[in-house]
């Protein structure tokens, strides 16, 4: 699973009442393939900015930096199916 370099945006949408949707764009380590694998070398990759969102049922954190917290567990968690961003670069 890809860890979170950097966050470029958290957007939280609530329709319903007692469900969250969570938006995330992010940056993604070993996200895209530059080099592929060879029997000397080992596949070479680079960061990968994408996107996901995710449902969640008590309110997100307003705080700022505790909401970046729970974005960093929710991925932990495997809570995100990451689409990349810029599908050219891959």
């Amino acid at each position: 699973m890809s860890s979170i370099t950097e966050i470029q945006d958290i957007t939280v949408h609530s329709n319903v009442p007692g469900e969250y949707q969570l938006y995330i764009e992010a940056w993604l380590s070993d996200r895209i393939q530059k080099q592929a694998a060879t029997l000397e070398e080992p596949a070479e990759f680079t960061d990968g900015l994408c996107y996901a969102s995710t449902y969640v049922s008590e309110p997100p954190p307003t705080d700022p930096d505790k909401l970046v917290d729970l974005i960093h567990e929710l991925n932990t968690m495997g809570s995100f199916d990451w689409v990349d961003a810029d599908m050219d670069s891959i």
